[in-house]
């Protein structure tokens, strides 16, 4: 093995934390033009004691970082907004409709055995003490119960605990529809952000909730992750090293701390994503509004659901779970592939290079994305003891999205209703206008897939600058 080829050398060449070497400016690759450039932010503090000069340059460069991070969280907001918002709706197919709404109930009553009578003129359809002239004055209770199966969704739809009125139907147009919600987001995320911005309880400000918060969840996690790394490393006595996996020679170690170091750090964080979800997903109507800030979405939801327990360890975990594991295992794997497994270099190969990376990218979309989706519905499910929660004492969560009346019991069952009550055909509902448009066909697993191509589109575009001109924007 030559000298180039020893990990040792590198280490040696390139110390833990070289103030010398700049993010920007130097285009030859080096083991640490694969290191984030928050993280070599982050380790020029670390010579801070031996080199006191060194702390207004780190300090002004770590605020350079923030500066961009919080432009950067700031302009994708309205995208984000749209994205969760389509997530979080509800849509269920015209099958599912056809199966189980309560007009196909009501139907179903009156044509059981009991038609008949109705068929012999019994009562006149010009005598207005004819108990049909009011479907609320018929006496039902000697009728046969029907024979379909009505699940939770439909019960639950006609009066809520307190007995007040719900929703009846699908339609938007139905009155008891509440003014706060939206029309349902039928296009892409762009057209989302058109109805965002014309509805009245939200405008153009609503675009950007929540992007404080994700602002903070970023800069937070760029801060501890590093910490947690290199407790691990000291925990399983391994060397905590700032060189990239390609150029170790043992590499599963330090595979295994950086997944798990990324892993914790965002199930700490967690809720904080919690909270963002439901600051997004809120109604902004100030009468219907529950959450006023980050701090009083966490303490809410602390006080009202459960404690830190139900927090961390809800109906969401195994999703959290999910999410913060594959995350960082297909950002960290992907360079592994492609260089050692494939042994293509970026240098010789640009193109297959990028193309290897694109490829990669569309695997980790598609298997993040339904996470993604289960994991935010599952966020705005406010349940308690089993059931949605409707206290009085407090004001009731209400999103500008309609919601599925029934909570999900985990991930597995969110995917799977979601599968067989909004895959399928649907009919575009009729808004307040009275318009109704045609019918759009969706693929059966397609409702775990909100969102997917406007990602694809995404990433095409930052791999195309990361390919042809040496920019990646996923460093900041």
């Amino acid at each position: 093995m030559s000298e180039a080829d020893n990990p040792e050398f590198f280490a040696e060449i390139f110390p833990r934390s070289p103030p010398q070497y700049s993010t920007f400016g130097n285009h030859t690759r080096t083991p640490l033009d694969h290191v984030r450039p928050a993280a070599r932010l982050l380790n020029s503090f670390e010579v801070l004691e031996e080199d006191d000069s060194v702390d207004s340059e780190a300090l002004l460069q770590l605020l350079v970082y923030a500066g961009v991070k919080f432009a950067a969280c700031t302009f994708a907001s309205p995208l984000i907004v749209a994205n969760v918002l389509q997530q979080v709706q509800y849509k269920p197919s015209d099958e599912y409709i056809k199966k189980y709404t309560i007009d196909n109930l009501k139907s179903t009553i009156f044509n059981n055995e009991k038609e008949p009578e109705l068929e012999n003129d019994r009562y006149s359809s010009d005598d207005s003490d004819s108990p049909l002239t009011d479907f609320t004055e018929v006496d039902i209770s000697n009728l046969e119960k029907p024979k379909i199966e009505t699940p939770m969704a439909i019960k639950s739809l006609a009066a809520d605990s307190s007995g007040y009125l719900k929703r009846t139907s699908f339609d938007h147009s139905d009155p008891t529809t509440p003014p706060f919600q939206i029309e349902p987001l039928e296009g892409s995320s762009l057209s989302a952000v058109q109805q965002i911005i014309k509805h009245q309880s939200e405008g153009f400000m609503s675009l950007f909730k929540g992007a404080f918060t994700g602002w903070m969840s970023d800069m937070t996690f760029m801060m501890l992750q590093p910490s947690v790394e290199g407790l691990i490393n000291d925990l399983l006595e391994l060397r905590d090293e700032d060189i990239p996996l390609i150029f170790l020679e043992h590499w599963g170690g330090q595979l295994a701390t950086s997944v798990a170091s990324h892993s914790l750090t965002g199930f700490l964080l967690s809720p904080l994503e919690l909270a963002r979800t439901r600051l997004i997903t809120q109604t902004s109507n100030p009468y219907h509004k529950k959450y006023k800030s980050t701090v009083h979405c966490l303490s809410s939801v602390i006080s009202e659901e459960g404690g830190f327990m139900n927090m961390y360890f809800g109906r969401h975990f195994s999703a959290n779970l999910a999410h913060y594991f594959f995350t960082p295992l297909f950002k960290e794997c992907a360079p592994l592939i492609i260089e050692r497994g494939l042994s293509l270099s970026n240098e010789d190969n640009p193109l297959m290079f990028g193309v290897c990376e694109f490829l990669l990218g569309v695997l980790e979309l598609t298997v993040m994305v339904p996470v993604d989706t289960v994991r935010r519905r599952l966020y705005c499910q406010v349940v308690k003891d089993g059931i949605m929660s409707r206290d009085g004492s407090t004001r009731n969560f209400e999103t500008v999205v309609e919601r599925s009346t029934v909570p999900y019991r985990g991930m597995l069952d969110c995917m799977y209703r979601m599968v067989v009550e909004e895959g399928g055909t649907r009919s575009k509902r009729k808004t307040r206008g009275g318009k109704k448009k045609e019918k759009r066909y969706t693929w059966k697993l397609g409702p775990l897939f909100k969102g997917f191509r406007a990602r694809l589109f995404a990433l095409v575009v930052l791999q195309g600058l990361k390919t042809f001109t040496d920019i990646d924007l996923n460093e900041i």
